[in-house]
């Protein structure tokens, strides 16, 4: 493993995921407790960028057709989540020509939060640099695995730094927020798996 990656403290993402989940995230999340109407769906590809990687998305008829696609599988819950993304990827490169794995990952995600694993190909290249470990960056099973693995093994760092959140309230923007709210959140371990995400795409970076 090498020794000059660049790693960002871990409180400063938690820190970045907590603007990101408040300003934009939970109100996706909250649209698509039910099955997403295409206007919150196309919000969601566009926020994640992903969009790119649908073949004629910008025709509202391909739209629609990717949101059904997703609307179908966002029902199916008897399988693992690792086999759901992977049945979902599979859908849309039946109809798109393209593996979409990283889309389908962050949609189910937007669903469901925990057990899904949001796959991107920065955090990805960011997973690879911190442990020395090689995969395909599309493949989500290996991907996940990893990720899990390196979760565990810096949970407790996680959990230390998320726990700093309250005491940065005073400089957060949403001020209705209270104290227990914000204690309810850095309690929640989906909360606490999106810090990694964070840390892993500063660490993709390239820049």
């Amino acid at each position: 493993m090498s020794a000059t990656i660049a790693r960002p403290p871990l409180a400063f993402c938690a820190l970045r995921f907590h603007f990101q989940w408040q300003q934009r995230e939970r109100a996706i999340h909250a649209a698509f407790q039910r099955s997403p109407k295409l206007k919150a769906f196309q919000e969601a590809l566009r926020y994640f960028r992903v969009s790119r990687n649908f073949r004629g998305i910008g025709n509202p008829r391909e739209l629609e057709r990717a949101r059904r696609i997703f609307a179908a599988a966002r029902l199916d819950r008897s399988s693992s989540a690792e086999d759901q993304v992977v049945a979902l990827a599979k859908s849309f490169e039946n109809t798109f020509g393209k593996y979409n794995v990283s889309a389908a990952s962050k949609l189910l995600w937007l669903t469901y939060r925990s057990p899904f694993v949001i796959l991107d190909a920065r955090a990805a290249r960011g997973l690879k640099r911190v442990t020395d470990r090689r995969f395909r960056s599309n493949n989500y099973r290996d991907y996940t695995a990893i990720w899990r693995q390196f979760y565990r093994e810096r949970h407790a760092e996680i959990v230390a730094a998320v726990d700093l959140l309250p005491k940065a309230r005073a400089f957060m923007p949403d001020f209705r927020q209270s104290e227990r709210e914000l204690r309810e959140l850095c309690s929640a371990e989906w909360f606490r798996e999106r810090v990694l995400d964070n840390y892993l795409w500063e660490v993709g970076d390239d820049g």
